[in-house]
């Protein structure tokens, strides 16, 4: 069991409101990543989170593979607008306080427990269902919009060339095709 867990667990929250918090967890992770932080890695994790795959042992491709990946996730994965001037750290404000986001959950009904569930694993499983070559920003923002959070998030990357050579390195740290870690 994860601390994350035994934290949820310590809160006396039923298994269907510590399951609302871990999706909306994992969504909220994917969308915090910034610069060369976010990597296709992460929509596997999110995925992870779903029933269907959750027993499913993921493994590292083949090197072109997986940069083949990285590529195509940097060109439709950053916001074009949204490009800012390289080592200028991005700032991103929120208008919720992080530890209220989930306090919804203790005055939710079982009935209404059971819709947010639903609704946070349709919205994961259509992210998933676009597929690695279509995937945009877009999707990622519509993904986000699950969450109902105010939040700014920022899909800028590094440009190409240090977005690959960050790539190039991470594959190098993981290995050969082998199971996935969840660390970066």
């Amino acid at each position: 069991m994860s601390e994350f867990d035994t934290n949820l667990e310590q809160k006396n929250l039923s298994k269907l409101q510590i399951e609302i918090i871990k999706l909306r967890s994992i969504i909220r992770y994917h969308r915090d990543q910034e610069g060369d932080d976010r990597c296709w890695l992460d929509d596997e994790l999110l995925y992870e989170s779903l029933p269907e795959t959750a027993n499913i042992s993921p493994s590292l491709p083949s090197k072109e593979f997986f940069m083949d990946k990285c590529t195509r996730f940097h060109s439709k994965r950053q916001d074009p607008n949204q490009k800012r001037k390289a080592n200028k750290p991005s700032q991103i404000p929120m208008d919720e306080d992080v530890r209220t986001l989930d306090e919804d959950v203790k005055n939710m009904s079982e009935e209404e427990q059971n819709k947010e569930i639903a609704r946070l694993k349709q919205a994961i499983r259509l992210h998933r269902n676009i597929g690695d070559n279509q995937r945009s920003w877009q999707d990622d923002k519509r993904l986000y919009q699950a969450l109902n959070e105010n939040s700014i998030y920022d899909t800028t990357l590094p440009d190409q060339d240090k977005f690959l050579a960050n790539c190039d390195q991470l594959f190098s740290i993981k290995g050969k095709p082998s199971k996935l870690n969840n660390s970066k």
